[in-house]
């Protein structure tokens, strides 16, 4: 992607993809800044944030910590509890999460 040397040229990071990497996810977030312009907020299990086992606070604080500003959309792949669930669950996880990252500066 740098090789395109484009302000406008950036990358999508997604925690379900980054989860299969022997990499942790806050060391990925650190080495993409600034290329990424987008983030997808899923889980390994491909449901929503919250509903599976990535435990988002360290992702929350390492995009806190590298400036990240942009939008973190919900990512989901298995819909078995329905979009209303998904999204409000989903919503509430996220604010509790990015919340506490903002507290702990």
């Amino acid at each position: 992607m740098r090789e395109f040397a484009s302000p406008a040229f950036k990358i999508i990071l997604d925690v379900k993809a980054m989860c299969s990497e022997a990499t942790p996810i806050p060391e990925i977030i650190r080495a993409a800044w600034p290329d990424f312009a987008h983030f997808h907020a899923n889980d390994r299990n491909l449901k929503g944030p919250g509903f599976g086992d990535v435990d988002f606070h360290p992702i929350a604080a390492t995009l806190r910590d590298v400036g990240y500003n942009g939008y973190v959309s919900v990512e989901v792949f298995n819909f078995e509890e329905g979009p209303e669930v998904i999204a409000t669950r989903s919503l509430a996880y996220l604010r509790r999460v990015f919340a506490s990252a903002s507290a702990e500066e």
